[in-house]
């Protein structure tokens, strides 16, 4: 694991486990069994609690909590409901249902979702394929608490 003492004039600061505790903008706490258990940045905060398979149960930002109902039969633990959706299967995840709309996960030949189709059609979040064949998720809406995640995968 490469791990940056300095890196573009931050600090970064990693525990004896190699977990990251702080990047120069947020602090980020651990579980003994090296789970996340919160982050804060600014004034917000961030917790995350676990069940005994080591499954994201709940998560609360900022007080408000969100709360998973999971499949634990399943062969890897599959999230059927949230908050604010229900999400159906088959072979895998085919589709989340919120109060006032559905969206379709289309995915790889991995199982993998690579982009997301709202009931309208419109392909609203996906994967781009850039230089050097390296693929980029993007999510075109963003995420309503500013936070913002992007992956990406050697495509070759």
């Amino acid at each position: 694991m490469v791990q940056f003492g300095r890196h573009g004039g931050v600090g970064y600061t990693w525990d004896d486990n190699g977990n990251l505790l702080s990047d120069g903008t947020s602090v980020y706490t651990y579980t003994y069994a090296n789970r996340l258990a919160a982050m804060s940045w600014q004034t917000n905060l961030m917790e995350f609690e676990y069940n005994g398979l080591g499954d994201l149960v709940r998560q609360t930002t900022n007080g408000v909590s969100k709360t998973f109902v999971l499949d634990s039969a399943a062969g890897l633990t599959q999230v059927l409901a949230d908050n604010n959706y229900a999400y159906l299967y088959g072979l895998g995840r085919i589709a989340q249902q919120g109060a006032s709309s559905t969206g379709y996960f289309l995915g790889d030949a991995l199982g993998s979702v690579r982009q997301w189709v709202d009931g309208g059609h419109s392909a609203t979040k996906g994967c781009l394929f850039g230089v050097k064949r390296w693929r980029v998720c993007y999510n075109i809406r963003g995420g309503k608490d500013g936070i913002h995640f992007c992956s990406a995968d050697w495509a070759g």
